[in-house]
């Protein structure tokens, strides 16, 4: 009706929501627990390796899981009397007495209330988030919905991950840089092909206490072998002090270069605006290194050696 304003969401209910989800994703969590103890274990789970995830509203229920463990820390204007946020941090949802401890969690364009929730200890995340995400932001800011409603402030992707570095929590995060679709494997089949990678190879290396690989690349593979030709070229190699980088096709607009150490950690990322481009590494240890070149829909892995 014209002049009368749709009510969308608010805070308070969108909060509200993500507690309700909160609790369902615990009990099913404590279902599988519950089921490999007590009922012969039919779907063969191995409960030390049992992995939360989604995409959007998914994935902001599973960093919740994963990050929300103190009552305290729930609002406190939440109405815990009301239908399904009652329990505490566990709930009432069902298969109450089982464990809801995971070993990890997948986080497609989510995000956290509170980063400060993310504390020594907690569990390992990949995330992949695009910068210009037009629902939920890439750092902290209010989520959107249609573009209309502005709801709630929380933390995306790009501020999830530097504080478990700070926490010293194992951690991926491939970023996207513009894409506006939400999440941003949803609209494009290269992202999606991107992120059924990255994510593969993130858990793999949990599950085979491999050393983390934050790469998207083909196969599950050891830092010899982190090499896809798309014209990225680096000498010398092994180098002392300063690597070049050449650029033929494969650079662009939106090109960046991540330097990282074998284990996957972020040393250093530079934006290409050219087709040759130099980093100085003389203060690097000696060892293997690893630069991610990512392009607006593609990204490679080459190796280097200091």
């Amino acid at each position: 009706m014209d002049g009368i304003p749709f009510p969308g969401p608010d805070s308070v209910a969108a909060t509200e929501s993500v507690i309700r989800a909160y609790h369902d994703m615990k009990a099913s969590i404590r279902y599988f627990y519950k089921n490999a103890r007590e009922e012969g274990n039919v779907f063969e789970i191995d409960t030390n390796m049992i992995f939360i995830g989604g995409s959007s509203a998914g994935a902001i229920a599973a960093v919740h899981v994963a990050y929300l463990d103190d009552i305290s820390e729930l609002p406190v204007y939440v109405d815990t009397t009301e239908l399904g946020l009652g329990g505490g941090i566990e709930g009432q949802s069902g298969n109450a007495g089982y464990p809801s401890a995971i070993a990890g969690v997948v986080n497609l364009a989510g995000a956290l209330r509170d980063t400060s929730w993310i504390d020594v200890g907690d569990a390992p995340i990949v995330s992949l988030h695009a910068t210009d995400d037009g629902t939920v932001p890439y750092d902290t800011d209010l989520i959107t919905l249609s573009g209309i409603w502005d709801i709630v402030t929380v933390s995306g992707s790009g501020d999830i991950h530097p504080q478990c570095d700070n926490m010293g929590i194992t951690n991926c995060l491939h970023t996207v840089f513009g894409g506006t679709m939400h999440p941003v494997h949803a609209g494009s089949a290269a992202h999606y092909d991107t992120t059924v990678m990255y994510v593969r190879n993130f858990l793999s290396s949990i599950v085979c206490g491999e050393p983390i690989n934050c790469f998207a690349n083909d196969g599950i593979v050891n830092v010899d072998e982190l090499s896809k030709d798309l014209d990225v070229n680096l000498y010398p190699n092994p180098v002392s002090d300063v690597l070049n980088i050449e650029f033929g096709s494969a650079v662009g607009m939106e090109t960046q270069v991540r330097l990282m150490d074998a284990t996957g950690k972020l040393l250093q990322t530079v934006n290409v605006f050219d087709s040759r481009i130099t980093l100085d590494v003389q203060n690097l240890s000696s060892g293997a290194y690893v630069l991610e070149v990512v392009g607006p829909n593609w990204s490679t892995t080459k190796k280097f050696v200091k």
